[in-house]
């Protein structure tokens, strides 16, 4: 059921972005909202492919079966998916509060602060990034 609910949330994510870029482009928001479209574009597929894998692992454990030895080794590749999902999605929020506060559908505040958590996250993405080990010894 958990990645059932996140494929849905990752869908229902892109679709609400593709909707308000098309709201920003009727305003003349064009550039910042075409590169969050862009970007999230992107981060969608990646989500729905991590979840992909989530599920296929659960089920095994499920099962009672052990983790295919495989999985140990697509494990540095599923993380990679899942920071660079999580990369774009920040970049998009970015680029939309941007957009938002442009076109002035939020004040000033509220676009600087939606602008910074996400390169706050980012960061932290990236610091994160740095402590993983990946190794099996």
């Amino acid at each position: 059921m958990r990645y059932l609910v996140l494929s849905a949330m990752s869908i229902a994510i892109v679709v609400g972005f593709v909707v308000l870029r098309e709201a920003l482009s009727a305003v003349d928001e064009k550039f910042r909202s075409t590169v969050g479209f862009a970007t999230i574009l992107l981060a969608g597929p990646l989500y729905l492919i991590f979840d992909a894998f989530g599920f296929g692992i659960s089920t095994v454990r499920l099962h009672g079966s052990e983790t295919p030895p495989a999985y140990h080794d697509l494990n540095a590749v599923i993380d990679m998916i899942l920071f660079l999902a999580g990369a774009l999605t920040y970049i998009a929020t970015a680029a939309f509060a941007i957009s938002l506060g442009q076109s002035r559908w939020i004040g000033r505040g509220a676009a600087r602060a939606f602008t910074i958590v996400p390169f706050l996250f980012g960061v932290l993405l990236l610091r994160r990034v740095g402590e993983i080990d990946h190794t099996d010894g």
